[in-house]
Order: C-alpha cells, then structure tokens, then sequence
C-alpha cells in the first residue's frame, strides 16, 4: 500500500544522484507525488526559499529549490514523513512557487 502525503510535508526521496530530502508540493493520493528538492548549498536562486533549522524537523539550514520539480513514483519515496512544515511556511513556498509559474492567485 503507498502511503499518501500532504503539502508541506518533508520526505527523503530515492533520485539517480543519492537520497535527498524533498518537499511535498502535491500528492493525488494515486501513485505519484510532485516533489522539490530540498538541498543544503545555497544558490542565491530567486526561486530558492532558505528552510531554517527545525522547521520541518530539518536538520540544518536548507533551501528548498522551487523550480526543481518533480513528479515521480511513491515507491521513490521512503514511507516515513520525517517532517512538516508550518501552514505560515507552505503557504510561503506556494507563493513563490506562483509567482514563478505566473500562476494568477485565485
């Protein structure tokens, strides 16, 4: 059974590269998830939102890469949630994430 996800939640994902932590963006609750990535070097990307330590139950300082999306199988993703970030947080991501995509807030 795949386990189902919420935005805002922070889960550690199986990519070609290693295993990562990433940001839920948004779970159909059938066999995939839209995911960004969530890394610990700092780009100065306009798209990047800086993670401060805790939230999310994030170890160190991160930023989440808002423009590298991906949608990907669950099975990808480990079945332990390790974290969540606040509503005020994800609210914030969805912003920026909008802001980006020129997506018209409704």
């Amino acid at each position: 059974m795949l386990v189902n996800f919420t935005t805002g939640d922070i889960v550690l994902v199986k990519y070609s590269f290693g295993i990562h932590p990433s940001y839920v963006v948004y779970d159909n609750g059938y066999r995939d998830v839209v995911v960004c990535l969530i890394t610990s070097t700092r780009r100065d990307d306009p798209e990047e939102i800086e993670i401060p330590q805790g939230e999310g139950n994030i170890k160190h300082t991160s930023y989440i890469r808002t423009h590298k999306i991906a949608t990907i199988p669950k099975n990808l993703v480990g079945s332990a949630i390790i974290g969540k970030v606040s509503e005020q947080f994800a609210r914030k991501v969805g912003l920026t994430m909008a802001a980006w995509l020129k997506l018209p807030l409704l």
